[in-house]
């Protein structure tokens, strides 16, 4: 029976394995990080990270860690590609926080999160996620339920699923913990399907290289693809969907090992029911582990050495495409009155395609195989493992974004006009600075730029990330009305013409070749190359780059405002700091609020998850994050309501001001408290625009409205 989270809930699945079943028997003050313990864990394996950027996911070629977790959700009647997309983004941060050994944002027990111990977490769509958002076409062919074979059993507690999430590490509590982190943040999106808890051995008691035993005390696990060489047989890549280059396909199978019966066999009939030793895992044909299995060798009764309707006998690849990256985990519960055990395995797989790999060496297993008689399929479920994630892009994000002029909408409700993903795993990793980590790469639909942009990071052009123009790298972009704007690393042409303009133009960075670059609406177009460096002179005639004000004030090296009543006219000296000085007395008696206030109906840790959405769509980026509460706990004794500050920085108004005035960084970043209030919580945003009033500094008013607009804008969502 499926729980119930929520209304609009949401959350993830996973597992199982052997016999004629499946495959699987085939071969410290404020500001300090929150919770954090004085000392780091003296374990070698508790301190151990696995990467969490990558082309790929981690938990798939990762080495099995000792202890797994998988959860399987339903999403909600009525969700969307936006909602789908909001759960996966907080994942993504949340995921990668745990995995580093931080707490996740607003983590009520970051204590638990102190010991990483080689955590992962893989996050997987199911066939009915694509139906359920409206988005059934982008469902890869392969993407079903599997058939039907004769020998299951299958129970709807252990099978389907919308979303899935396999966690895995090398401590049990460590997988505990971020499981519930995940269903915490899943509960506003869908409902719990089933949840599936494996074992394996634990971290340090097998020599490297050993292969782990199952229940049945079988080696399992021998033949697997090469690493590097076979990764086609595991990653999805130029010949699938766009979205899905660099993921790869999941089953999970949960296998009921009948062991009260198996263990009424003796050892040379259990080595026949699977076709090797028992003590060694070699094959009856040979006398090593990894030596091929002979298939045609007969023995001196004229009979074969293995028996044709043996477990490796009929689960043996009969090309390599039939070959699969096998990961299964252990499961042992309570049995039920009359049994002496309820054991199996939460057989995992994971191919490129499941009907070309999966599905033909199952259906072979389940017409005929000895071991068929001691398992049982009771579970089965398969999902889409989505690409791994690199910089600050997230899960799914080029899942949900529609192609330019399909009229589908995307998870922004833009109808085909985003930037559409364009990636193939070479262009990935030739554009990723580690040539192992690729990236969801995106193509800007931005009419007017000669140059050609492509981004790294997944994230829509404008949003001020780091992006590569010609496969150089750029830090900053900016879409404005006109051509997309461009500064290029060291003020370098990012292409054969680019676009410059005053939001991410530097003087010192950039030179003119025809005049200075010039900042105007629409965007000014001026050819570009490398500045010969502060206090030198121009190379072949040309102009310093200068990037005038928004007025045209040419006036550098001194504090510059504007006299009252004139913002055309720029002015310098006491006239300025005296006008200044009456603005901000007369801003005081006016007793302006410093802070704006939204009151939410939703628990604690749902508003900080929407406040961090909501403030990502609008361009800002989280700098710092205080737990108030457990910091004030840790150090105080001190025990008050849930309480969390967000430094949330927007990079393009930063650097403006910046420019202005380099002191104005006492006032950065912008501080965002979301705590709890009775059942509900309470948002409260600084007010950019009564800050800068007590700088004195007029010309920081626009960069401080344009920051008041934006916050508006993310407080207006969170309240809708």
């Amino acid at each position: 029976m499926v729980s119930q989270l929520s209304r609009r809930g949401f959350l993830v699945g996973g597992g199982a394995v052997a016999g004629g079943a499946t495959v699987a028997l085939a071969g410290a003050a404020l500001g300090a990080d929150p919770g954090r313990p004085a000392t780091p864990p003296e374990d070698a394996v508790g301190r151990a990270t696995v990467p969490f950027r990558g082309l790929h996911q981690a938990g798939v070629r990762t080495p099995p860690q000792a202890a797994a977790t998988l959860v399987a959700v339903d999403l909600a009647e009525g969700t969307g590609p936006a909602d789908l997309a909001r759960l996966l983004r907080v994942w993504t941060e949340d995921a990668e926080r745990l995995t580093a050994g931080a707490p996740a944002l607003g983590d009520t027990e970051p204590e638990l999160a102190a010991v990483p111990a080689n955590l992962t977490v893989t996050v997987g769509l199911g066939p009915g996620a694509f139906d359920r958002i409206g988005m059934a076409g982008r469902r890869p062919d392969w993407l079903a339920p599997l058939p039907a074979f004769g020998i299951d059993r299958l129970e709807q507690r252990w099978s389907g699923g919308d979303l899935v999430a396999q966690v895995c590490a090398d401590d049990a509590l460590t997988v505990a913990h971020a499981v519930r982190t995940l269903l915490k943040q899943a509960r506003p999106f869908g409902s719990l399907r089933w949840v599936q808890h494996g074992f394996r051995n634990s971290a340090g008691s097998l020599p490297g290289g050993f292969t782990q035993r199952n229940l049945m005390g079988q080696v399992d696990g021998t033949v697997q693809p090469v690493d590097g060489a076979e990764d086609d047989l595991v990653w999805i890549g130029d010949d699938g969907p766009g979205w899905l280059r660099g993921g790869t396909g999941m089953v999970v199978r949960r296998i009921a090992m009948h062991l009260d019966t198996w263990d009424e066999l003796d050892r040379p009939a259990k080595e026949r029911v699977i076709g090797r030793r028992l003590a060694t895992g070699a094959p009856l044909t040979g006398s090593e582990e990894q030596h091929p299995a002979d298939l045609t060798a007969v023995g001196p009764d004229g009979l074969p050495v293995i028996d044709p309707a043996s477990h490796i006998g009929r689960a043996a690849p009969l090309d390599r495409r039939e070959r699969m990256l096998r990961r299964p985990y252990h499961y042992d519960v309570p049995p039920p009155p009359g049994q002496l055990s309820d054991s199996g395995q939460v057989f995992i797989s994971f191919q490129a395609d499941v009907r070309t790999q999966f599905v033909p060496v199952q259906q072979r297993l389940a017409e005929v195989d000895l071991l068929n008689r001691w398992t049982t399929p009771i579970g089965s479920a398969v999902f889409a493992v989505l690409p791994g994630s690199l910089r600050e892009s997230t899960w799914g994000r080029c899942s949900w974004r529609a192609d330019p002029g399909s009229g589908e909408p995307d998870a922004h409700g833009q109808n085909g006009t985003a930037a559409r993903c364009v990636s193939t795993t070479a262009e990935a990793r030739r554009r990723s600075r580690d040539p192992r980590a690729g990236a969801e790469l995106f193509a800007a639909d931005v009419v007017g730029v000669t140059a050609s942009v492509t981004r790294a990071d997944g994230r829509a052009a404008g949003t001020g990330a780091a992006i590569s123009v010609n496969g150089n790298p750029s830090t900053d972009v900016r879409a404005d009305t006109g051509p997309l704007s461009v500064r290029s690393a060291g003020g370098r042409a990012a292409g054969t013409e680019s676009v410059v303009d005053q939001q991410w133009g530097h003087p010192e960075e950039a030179h003119a070749e025809r005049g200075p670059a010039r900042s105007i609406t629409p965007v000014h177009r001026s050819r570009l190359r490398r500045n010969p460096g502060r206090g030198q002179r121009p190379s072949s005639g040309g102009q310093s780059g200068h990037f005038p004000d928004r007025t045209g004030s040419a006036v550098r090296g001194r504090r510059c405002g504007y006299r009252e009543g004139d913002l055309a006219a720029p002015t310098c000296g006491p006239t300025w700091r005296a006008a200044a000085q009456r603005r901000a007395t007369d801003r005081k008696e006016l007793r302006m609020e410093y802070r704006r206030t939204l009151d939410l109906a939703v628990p604690f840790a749902e508003a900080v998850a929407r406040t961090r959405e909501a403030l990502a769509e609008q361009g800002f980026g989280i700098l710092t994050e205080i737990d108030v509460q457990a910091t004030l706990r840790q150090k105080r004794g001190v025990e008050m309501e849930p309480y969390l500050i967000l430094g949330a920085c927007a990079p393009d108004l930063a650097q403006q001001a910046l420019e202005v005035d380099r002191g104005v960084g006492v006032l950065l970043p912008c501080n965002v408290v979301v705590s709890q209030a009775g059942d509900g919580s309470t948002v409260q945003v600084l007010d950019p625009q009564t800050m800068v009033s007590m700088t004195g500094r007029p010309e920081l008013q626009p960069m401080a409205d344009e920051a008041g607009r934006r916050l508006d804008a993310a407080l207006a969502a969170l309240g809708s």
